[in-house]
């Protein structure tokens, strides 16, 4: 059997791996047991007598005729390469990349198992319990540290400055988000993307409601009254109106994110209103402090009392909410203007920044990243292939789409909407990372690179269980779910540290 059918993670392995997982433990716990000895240091590429690198053998020879396929050398390696990726525009890039990568390495081949990205946290941490490691895989920054920390991922940096990669063509938030929370001197996934958040907003229902636009130093007031008067009640009557329906509202002032750290972009509103959840080694966690408990009952009291942003079951079956004018008002990064556009929508709208609090007014920037296991078959063939994905050609040719934002500063640029729509695009959703890179702006407003703690998954179940109620009008306040949330959350940071 060949070597590329025996590396192949096959659906009876993930079956097997899955039945392994539930035989000790799911969740993070399991990557301690696959983590193995430290990652060796990546070997140099072999040389030739005379002290050079030797050309790949089997090259094709030039011809005057259309070129056929480059035939791999009898050397030739297979590399496994798992990632999560839509149908469609995403895996035709990385299938294009992919077959890019192969022509002008003939000696590697590249087999890829692309994901859904509902299923793709799960099925990594299968494989890796399962043993069938690829030489390459994707990471989400929300997983990044646990994967790192407990020594499944090889330390890029090592491979960033053996070729001489200069660390700072990638923005310095990124870096720092894939980098180990502790000391920042090991970097577990090279950044292959990019993003930042802001609030987009429907002009055409802003107009329609004689509702001003949000201005971008506005206030978390502001934007809390902005939403109540956009709420309007199938009979065309606002929130404020005293013949207001709260049974039969048809539009809303905002779209419903959870507050709580479980994602990317409400990190960033918890950052302007206080602060970071946690302290900067990750060693307290600050959920039954009285600003964060004020920070989740403001949403909850929001979309319980005010009714300004839709409950769990209002608006079901009708597609993007925002999209489809339905709320005036959302949270989210680049891809908002992408799904736009694809669309074909046309009303009016625009970006700006969240709203400034106690804590400031920041960018939330985020990521996902490509790294090489420690137990990979071809480490350095590996490197090689995330080299190559998050070099600046390929990072460029990929952000031309507006669909990912760049993890490389000089392909950043072709992220800015071709038809200058909206028009805030570049000030709110560039502009601060060019600002985080000591870049000159004349914007205040700076990215930060967000990071996720270890046991993450296990925080997430936590916020589900105590937090749920307050979320869905359920009678508790965020008081009481934080005062018994604390104390299991604060429980994992401690065993983080001791690890």
């Amino acid at each position: 059997m060949s070597e590329s059918k025996t590396r192949r993670f096959t659906r009876r392995q993930a079956l097997v791996a899955s039945t392994q997982l539930l035989a000790v433990g799911v969740g993070a716990s399991i990557l301690s047991a696959c983590g193995g000895a430290p990652a060796a240091a990546p070997t140099a590429p072999p040389k030739a007598a005379g002290g050079t690198t030797p050309a790949p053998a089997g090259e094709a020879k030039p011809t005057t005729a259309p070129a056929a396929a480059e035939k791999p050398s009898a050397g030739a390696v297979t590399i496994q390469w798992i990632t999560p990726a839509g149908v469609g525009l995403e895996r035709d890039f990385y299938t294009s990349f992919k077959d890019d990568f192969m022509k002008r390495n003939p000696n590697i081949k590249v087999e890829v198992s692309y994901e859904g990205w509902d299923d793709y946290f799960i099925k990594i941490a299968t494989i890796f319990a399962g043993g069938a490691i690829p030489d390459v895989n994707h990471l989400h920054l929300s997983i990044v540290q646990d994967y790192g920390t407990r020594g499944v991922m090889r330390n890029m940096f090592e491979y960033l400055d053996r070729d001489k990669v200069a660390r700072d063509m990638y923005f310095k938030p990124l870096i720092f988000q894939m980098s180990d929370y502790k000391s920042h001197t090991k970097l577990w996934a090279v950044p292959k993307d990019s993003a930042t958040y802001c609030i987009y907003y429907n002009k055409d229902l802003f107009d329609k409601a004689g509702v001003p636009y949000p201005k971008p130093d506005w206030t978390f007031e502001d934007f809390r009254e902005k939403a109540k008067l956009l709420t309007v009640d199938k009979n065309g009557n606002r929130a404020d109106s005293a013949k207001f329906d709260r049974t039969q509202i048809g539009q809303w002032g905002f779209q419903w994110i959870d507050p709580l750290p479980s994602g990317d972009s409400m990190n960033q509103l918890t950052w302007d209103w206080v602060g970071p959840w946690f302290n900067d080694d990750f060693t307290k966690a600050n959920f039954d402090k009285p600003e964060y408990v004020e920070f989740v009952q403001f949403f909850a009291d929001m979309r319980c009392k005010d009714r300004s942003i839709p409950a769990a079951g209002d608006a079901l079956g009708q597609g993007d909410p925002w999209r489809n004018q339905l709320t005036a008002m959302v949270i989210n990064h680049h891809q908002g203007v992408f799904f736009y556009n694809a669309d074909k929508k046309t009303f009016k709208f625009d970006v700006v920044y969240t709203p400034r609090g106690k804590g400031g007014q920041w960018s939330c920037s985020a990521c996902s990243g490509y790294g090489v296991p420690v137990k990979a078959k071809y480490p350095d063939q590996g490197w090689d292939l995330v080299k190559f994905l998050t070099s600046d050609e390929k990072q460029c040719e990929i952000v031309k789409a507006k669909r990912w934002g760049s993890a490389t500063v000089n392909c950043e640029k072709n992220l800015i909407p071709d038809d200058g729509n909206p028009p805030s695009f570049r000030q709110v959703l560039v502009d601060p990372m060019y600002k985080a890179q000591g870049m000159p702006t004349d914007i205040k407003v700076e990215a930060k690179g967000l990071i996720f703690p270890p046991y993450q998954n296990d925080m997430k179940q936590i916020w589900k269980t105590e937090f749920d109620a307050v979320s869905n009008c359920g009678g508790v306040t965020a008081a009481e779910a934080a005062k018994k949330a604390q104390p299991q959350i604060q429980a994992l940071l401690d065993k983080a540290a001791r690890g």
